[in-house]
């Protein structure tokens, strides 16, 4: 019994010297992947690293850096406690308490302190903030990460008046080596984004992401939910979205496959008419001009080349339902690359082949044009052009010029009345002519005919 008791107290032994001398190991290459990681990340983000220090123990080690982003006049502070693999103490014996079986040897464990301030300065469009959060970061053996992360409640200022503000925001993000792909998700209960005369609240946000790092600008996978989305200007109603989505499939490494989005909500409320469900869908192919890493700066005269080569196709589609119908859109672009010469405005619209079309209630249209008018006026008030309204006084004027303006429309073609009652007009544009409902004209009264108005002015 003594000497298997003596035989087990050495096999203790000698397996406690193994896990420390792994642990002493991993933390040499902890340190260096550390720091490698540190100095990528400022070289990517054309950071300067003001201060590093790192002090290794045989199974933790500390970490302070400070990068300096000349730019922006920001700072970020990243205090670290490193635990060296391939058991880390605190989290190994955190799991044998709760799940003895997810126990995973890793290279690290990585628990962060973040604090990211910038200061107001002549030049920067930002006011000064400070924003705070944890992160902690599991390095698996096959050098995968797995970072969990929350951000404290902030609000971020602009010098001009406007702020983003959040309660919270938390997410998990991964990092596959051998594929050099980002996945992530994140959540915050609110969101508020304010400037001058506007606000945008969100509430209830989830967001996922899948990103590649090598080669495409392009998230290959990215969607946002949002439960209620209110959009609120100055003296206008406030437009209220339910269950807001936004859906991205990206391109890989093809070239020709196809970047698709696709956006709606459930119900929107504008004072009192209540529109949807609705939905917005685009795609398009051939997208290696607009997201390769390898695409030549403008003025290079291979990126025409590109552009023949991978002519962008673009395809949009809208269906909105109303109380009073249903609100209908379409959009076809591409480049005819026979066609394109140059790379410069009016070589690309010779090229430029499309086609759109709109298709809306009645309703909706002297909606759009209500609001218009009162764009109009309120802009002649601030000029001093005319006196302060009523809202009665407002309201007759908005009334009476109504059915001149839609006669208008109609009169210059810009739309046509269909025998249901609807509103549609058709625009084709290809060989740098255009044709607006059949009719053809010149881009500057198609300009015109969209920017044109001071009916109200007449009224007054």
């Amino acid at each position: 019994m003594k000497k298997l008791l003596t035989w087990l107290l050495a096999i203790l032994l000698l397996t406690a010297a193994a896990m420390a001398g792994a642990s002493y190991w991993f933390g040499l290459q902890a340190e260096k992947i550390y720091a490698s990681g540190l100095q990528q990340f400022a070289i990517s983000h054309h950071l300067t690293i003001t201060q590093q220090r790192y002090q290794r123990g045989w199974f933790t080690a500390t970490s302070t850096t400070i990068f300096f982003d000349p730019q922006r006049k920001a700072t970020l502070k990243i205090d670290s406690l490193l635990q060296h693999g391939p058991l880390p103490w605190r989290s190994t014996i955190d799991r044998l308490r709760t799940d003895p079986l997810a126990v995973r040897p890793v290279q690290a464990i990585v628990y962060s302190r973040l604090q990211l301030q910038q200061q107001s300065a002549p030049g920067i469009p930002i006011a000064g903030y400070s924003v705070t959060g944890n992160a902690v970061t599991r390095v698996k053996i096959n050098a995968d990460a797995d970072t969990t992360f929350q951000l404290d409640k902030s609000m971020i200022q602009s010098s001009k008046g406007g702020s983003l503000r959040w309660q919270q925001v938390s997410g998990n993000v991964q990092y596959l080596q051998l594929r050099q792909q980002l996945t992530g998700q994140l959540e915050s209960p609110k969101l508020d984004i304010s400037g001058p005369g506007k606000t945008v609240i969100l509430e209830n946000i989830r967001s996922r992401f899948s990103f590649t790092l090598k080669g495409w600008r392009s998230p290959e996978n990215f969607q946002l939910t949002a439960d209620t989305v209110k959009m609120q200007a100055t003296d206008s109603a406030a437009t209220v979205l339910k269950q807001f989505f936004v859906k991205i499939q990206g391109p890989t490494t093809r070239a020709d496959q196809a970047l698709s989005l696709r956006a709606g909500f459930n119900t929107a409320n504008w004072k009192q008419q209540q529109f949807g469900p609705a939905q917005f869908t685009l795609s398009s192919k051939s997208l290696e001009p607009l997201f390769s890493a390898t695409t030549p700066p403008p003025a290079s005269p291979s990126l025409l080349d590109t552009f023949r080569k991978y002519p962008p196709h673009i395809k949009a589609q809208l269906r909105m339902a109303t109380d009073n119908g249903m609100l209908e859109g379409q959009l076809k672009l591409q480049l005819e690359p026979q066609k394109l010469t140059a790379i410069s405005p009016l070589a690309l619209f010779a090229a430029l082949k499309a086609d759109a079309s709109v298709t809306l209630p009645r309703t909706l249209l002297e909606a759009a044009m209500v609001e218009k008018l009162r764009a109009e006026i309120l802009l002649l008030q601030q000029q001093g052009k005319i006196r302060d309204l009523t809202p009665q006084q407002l309201q007759q004027i908005l009334d009476r010029a109504l059915p001149g303006r839609i006669n208008a429309l109609l009169s210059a073609k810009m739309f046509v009345q269909q025998s249901d009652g609807r509103f549609s007009s058709h625009l084709q544009i290809q060989d740098s002519k255009l044709q607006l409902n059949d009719t053809p004209l010149n881009i500057f009264e198609l300009l015109s005919k969209f920017t044109g108005g001071g009916a109200a002015h007449g009224l007054l």
